[in-house]
């Protein structure tokens, strides 16, 4: 584990920058903590571990975005975490960029730093994970900032959201306005409403925060419990994690196939157009990598093949099993005009456990295009297929 996050406290200083305010308290190399301004000084460790980030690489390889980074402990961390790529914004405040160029000078850390507003930023690229702490509630604008969030991220990308919340109990969706007349969670701050960042606009209560995350195609998991010490030790303050959700698009051409890691069984070799089954069973495992939930509907397969058919073997008949059970039966005929695709629709059930579709074609009534006097071909044909395509939406 990296020293930054063994948490041993030799002593605190007061700002070793002569920076006049530290609002993080963040450990040093040689032992030392910063003093921050807060009375709790584990505030930013305890934030941390309900995140439930593994420290030893829980983030390698992942694009960092830190919203509202304040003085770095979150930046930091996540580079600690293995971040590949860190970018740390805020306004310009009096401390700002100040302490974190200092902390991470001293733990020689690189992170990209930007002065900005981020919501009229233009980033140019999307990022794996984005912390948005402390940011929620200080903005007028709640509902386009979490669309702008979610293009931020990749898909697949995480959300996480610390917020001051509302303390009215209440099954529906509600917002409280900051106000400095009526006796809300927190005062509005009016003189500061131009100042974002500092003035209060809408807490919400819990079933806001998941209605918000309903509303711009997000999973959503609060992060309570036992490992959140910061929520049991702030009740008002609340920390989720917001999930990008990703619709399920895979299509698998001829010139895919031809390379047979999908393929097992009863395949003959890969031709220019498809690749024919030959014999009786024919098995594809395609992969759907870690996507597949019970909040997407029925994964949809369309397969696009070419029976062999003739005047003396005027029929095709096959078993489709998922997962070795039973779907559908498929039958085509010489005599009927033949549609060259057919749409399998099968339960997410069935794949979730493995994040794989595992598809197995039972061939009836396979013959070669020799016994039926076509050529000389001795293969057990039943159907080249030529395409796949699956698809899966989220309810």
């Amino acid at each position: 584990m990296n020293s930054f996050f063994e948490n041993k406290i030799q002593q605190f200083i007061n700002s070793p920058n002569n920076s006049r305010i530290w609002w993080h308290s963040i450990p040093l190399p040689n032992g030392d903590r910063i003093r921050s301004c807060h009375e709790d000084q584990e505030l930013q460790f305890q934030m941390w571990n309900a995140l439930q980030i593994d420290n030893s690489g829980g983030l390698k390889g992942k694009k960092v975005l830190d919203i509202g980074a304040n003085d770095g402990f979150f930046s930091i961390a996540a580079s600690m975490a293995g971040a590949s790529e860190v970018t740390s914004v805020d306004k310009n405040w009096e401390t700002w960029p100040k302490n974190l160029k200092y902390i991470s000078k001293i733990w020689n850390v690189d992170i990209e730093i930007i002065t900005a507003d981020f919501r009229n930023y233009d980033f140019n690229k999307r990022y794996d994970v984005i912390f948005f702490f402390g940011v929620l509630y200080h903005l007028e604008d709640v509902f386009t900032s979490i669309k702008k969030l979610k293009n931020l991220l990749e898909d697949d990308g995480v959300l996480y959201i610390e917020t001051q919340m509302s303390q009215l109990q209440s099954n529906l969706p509600l917002f409280e306005y900051a106000s400095d007349i009526y006796p809300t969670i927190a005062i509005q701050d009016k003189k500061y409403l131009d100042n974002v960042g500092i003035s209060n606009y809408l807490f919400p209560n819990e079933s806001a925060i998941y209605n918000l995350a309903y509303s711009y195609d997000f999973d959503c998991d609060s992060l309570g419990g036992k490992k959140n010490r910061y929520s049991q030790n702030h009740p008002s303050r609340q920390i989720f994690k917001f999930i990008k959700k990703q619709d399920l698009k895979i299509r698998l051409t001829s010139d895919d196939l031809k390379s047979r890691d999908y393929l097992s069984g009863d395949w003959s070799l890969p031709e220019t157009i498809g690749t024919w089954t030959d014999g009786t069973e024919a098995n594809l495992s395609i992969p759907l990598d870690s996507i597949i939930s019970q909040k997407h509907s029925n994964i949809q397969v369309k397969i696009t093949a070419v029976p062999f058919l003739h005047e003396r073997h005027p029929q095709q008949i096959i078993d489709i099993l998922i997962a070795g059970k039973p779907l559908t039966q498929w039958t085509y005929s010489f005599s009927k005009s033949i549609n060259s695709s057919k749409t399998l629709t099968i339960p997410v059930a069935l794949i979730q456990q493995s994040n794989c579709l595992d598809l197995t074609l039972k061939i009836l009534t396979p013959i070669s295009p020799e016994a039926v006097g076509f050529n000389n071909d001795t293969r057990k044909l039943g159907i080249m297929v030529q395409l796949i395509e699956i698809t899966g939406s989220y309810n």
